[in-house]
This record gives structure tokens, C-alpha cells and sequence, in this order.
């Protein structure tokens, strides 16, 4: 057995997981990848959107639907403020993903609520 077919071996089932789990992560998370900005200039780096509380739905969609018009995390936040006042919207930043905590009640709650 070549080194080749030794190597395939283990990278197609990690291959598998990691897609995975990155399809799992879009699920929950929202996502957006490199898109016109308002500016005329294309995204650098990947937006995600982590918002809070998870289990708010209509809360996830509008800052999703929001961020897709935004180009800054202040942005998202004042125009998040029109529907839900205490909404905050925090940057966090790795070295090729860009997240956006989206805060409903402008702080970490217990998704249970």
C-alpha cells in the first residue's frame, strides 16, 4: 500500500466529519460569506452571526435578514434597535472569520427564557 492510499484512508472520514460539522454549525449559526458591501468593495472575511437567545426565532431571522444589509457590527446594532431596544451587537474576530454576537436583551441570557 502506497503512502497515497494510506493517507486517503484517513482523510476521507475526517473530510466527512468536518463537512459535517461545518453543516451543522450553518444550521444554527447564520452565515455570510464575501458579499458587496454598501460601499461597493467585497467582504474580506466571513461574517457568522451568533445570536442570543438561540431559541428566539423571529429574533434570528430579523438580525440575519438586518446583517445582510449591514457592513459593520454598529450598523446591524442601530438598525436591530428599530424592533428590539435593547439589542447589542458585539465584534468578535479570528483570523479569517469575522463573528457578530447579536445580543437581543444586550446581554448573554439562558436560551430557556
Amino acid at each position: 500500500m502506497s503512502v497515497f492510499q494510506v493517507c486517503a484512508r484517513f482523510v476521507t472520514p475526517l473530510r466527512a466529519a468536518v463537512q459535517s460539522r461545518v453543516a451543522r454549525n450553518r444550521a444554527h449559526l447564520g452565515h455570510y460569506g464575501s458579499r458587496k458591501s454598501n460601499t461597493g468593495g467585497h467582504r474580506l472575511v466571513t461574517v457568522r452571526l451568533i445570536t442570543n437567545p438561540a431559541n428566539d426565532i423571529e429574533f434570528q431571522r430579523r438580525a440575519q435578514e438586518l446583517a445582510a444589509r449591514s457592513d459593520t457590527p454598529e450598523e446591524l446594532e442601530q438598525l436591530l434597535r428599530q424592533h428590539f431596544k435593547r439589542a447589542r451587537v458585539v465584534r468578535g474576530v479570528t483570523d479569517i472569520l469575522e463573528r457578530w454576537y447579536v445580543y437581543r436583551d444586550g446581554r448573554w441570557v439562558n436560551s430557556t427564557r
